[in-house]
């Protein structure tokens, strides 16, 4: 399965605005789970909240985790994922949020 596979796997548990899918982030450690078991690597996200005049980035929650240190696609892969699922659930759950996510593979490592 592709990341936009994946992606679109989750469509339902979001939104798209222009060419992008922001998933509600609640489902955020669903879809970094998914992606684990496909072989995929979760190497960002950005936070963001929908208000009346659209979406709004919050730069307080973005994270990029392709710099990972790893010998191999599976150590590298690992340790994004892993990241990425304690990025998910530190992220203040007073707010309603969305999460867009750059999703790679093996082939574009």
């Amino acid at each position: 399965m592709s990341a936009e596979e994946v992606l679109s796997k989750f469509s339902g548990r979001g939104f798209t605005h222009g060419e992008e899918l922001f998933v509600a982030a609640e489902a955020g450690a669903e879809l970094v789970e998914d992606c684990e078991r496909r072989n995929l690597a979760v190497i960002g996200i950005d936070g963001f909240v929908r208000d009346a005049d659209g979406v709004v980035a919050q730069p307080d929650l973005i994270a990029d985790f392709s710099d990972a240190d790893a010998a191999s696609w599976e150590e590298f892969r690992t340790a994004c994922n892993r990241d990425s699922l304690n990025f998910i659930r530190q992220l203040p759950q007073e707010r309603k949020l969305f999460l867009n996510f750059v999703i790679i593979s093996e082939q574009e490592w």
